[in-house]
């Protein structure tokens, strides 16, 4: 076996190495989560002015009256007699 002697500091020194590159993992590793966190808070915002934008669209269109919610039917025309007998005699009559 041989005797190994390990000189004062040295033993020191080689933590030091494994510290540092544990640091700089953990430093890559923080700052993939920070863009990560950076680019849900971008798509958050993003998604709020776009569902703001389609707020005021819609509020536009109801108090415009180009809305599809309260519209009314188209009322139906009322035929004439004239015009009802001569659906009835030429067979055009629905019902």
């Amino acid at each position: 076996m041989k005797n190994e002697t390990k000189r004062p500091g040295e033993e020191n020194k080689v933590d030091e190495e494994t510290q540092t590159e544990d640091e700089e993992k953990e430093k890559s590793l923080l700052d993939k989560t920070n863009e990560a966190s950076d680019r849900v808070e971008k798509a958050t915002r993003e998604a709020k002015k776009e569902a703001d934008r389609l707020e005021r669209l819609k509020s536009d269109e109801i108090l415009s009256g180009k809305s599809e919610a309260g519209t009314p039917e188209p009322k139906k025309k009322e035929m004439t007699d004239e015009e009802y007998a001569n659906k009835a005699l030429s067979g055009d009559l629905n019902g």
